[in-house]
């Protein structure tokens, strides 16, 4: 069973300083290799106190997104019917080494749940969507971590698009998954912060396997924001309408566009509504 340290009431520093001796879910990813904007070495430096490493101390995107969080929350649960409150813990694997901190705890009777909050722009949700370096892999390993450490079975990881667009999705635990990361993350714990020693460049060979477990994982198609495209994507009207908004040039075509396939968007899915919604609000943006 995990334990616990309270942190109500505590301020971000003292937040930041209770953390400082465990691998937190946020900072999984970057272990085991999944984290395509901080290295394992980047991690390693942090943890070992190493004096060249300059820690991140934010920007308007994690300042906003602190800010908005309650705004985000409260917004979820009148949308999706679901109790929330929060949790105020550190919740400490009893392996000593593993732990995670949860937005919120979703409330039920037959359970609680994990609800994981992010807030970023347009532009930055349209990389996600086409995943042009496994942003959502990065996700997918905090909340996998998340599920190892609460022992919860279910959750929702949420993002606030451009400040009026909230797109959700339902997450479950994948053990195939947990069980080797988690070993992983024990590893680099114990193999390199511990012995004060960097992560080796050769050593990304070994993230090979679980790349290859995390494309495999029907948690992960499920949780991935991509629109669920069937196999013959050809004749698929959602995929042909995306295709045409890439190509069109001016404003112009792009209204021309949304006036003819309107009944493409009304068909969609509400998941998918929400994301054709939002790349064309990033072409717009991009067009004269």
């Amino acid at each position: 069973m995990p334990t616990f340290i309270n942190t109500k009431g505590m301020n971000i520093e003292k937040w930041r300083k209770a953390r400082e001796n465990y691998l937190g879910a946020s900072e999984i990813s970057s272990a085991v290799g999944l984290n395509p904007y901080r290295s394992p070495l980047d991690l390693w430096r942090e943890k070992s106190k190493d004096p060249s490493y300059k820690p991140f101390k934010g920007n308007n995107y994690t300042k906003w997104g602190s800010r908005l969080e309650n705004s985000i929350a409260w917004g979820f649960s009148k949308d999706m019917k679901i109790k929330i409150r929060k949790d105020n813990k550190i919740r400490i694997h009893d392996n000593g080494i593993l732990s995670a901190s949860l937005d919120r705890l979703l409330i039920d009777k037959k359970g609680n749940g994990t609800l994981e909050i992010k807030n970023m722009s347009d532009k930055q949700f349209n990389k996600l969507v086409r995943d042009d370096n496994d942003v959502s892999m990065m996700y997918f390993s905090q909340v996998q971590q998340q599920f190892a450490i609460s022992e919860f079975t279910w959750g929702y990881f949420v993002i606030l698009v451009g400040g009026n667009t909230l797109i959700t999705r339902k997450t479950k635990p994948d053990y195939d998954f947990i069980d080797l990361q988690s070993r992983m993350g024990v590893d680099f714990w114990k193999d390199n912060v511990l012995q004060k020693k960097p992560p080796e460049y050769g050593d990304r060979l070994k993230y090979k396997a679980l790349k290859k477990l995390v494309y495999k994982s029907e948690q992960w198609k499920r949780f991935r924001f991509t629109p669920n495209f069937p196999e013959e994507e050809e004749i698929d009207p959602i995929k042909i309408f995306i295709n045409k908004v890439e190509a069109v040039k001016t404003k112009a075509e792009l209204n021309k566009l949304l006036i003819g396939q309107s009944s493409v968007i009304e068909a969609a899915t509400r998941e998918n509504k929400s994301l054709l919604y939002t790349l064309v609000k990033v072409k717009r943006h991009t067009l004269k």
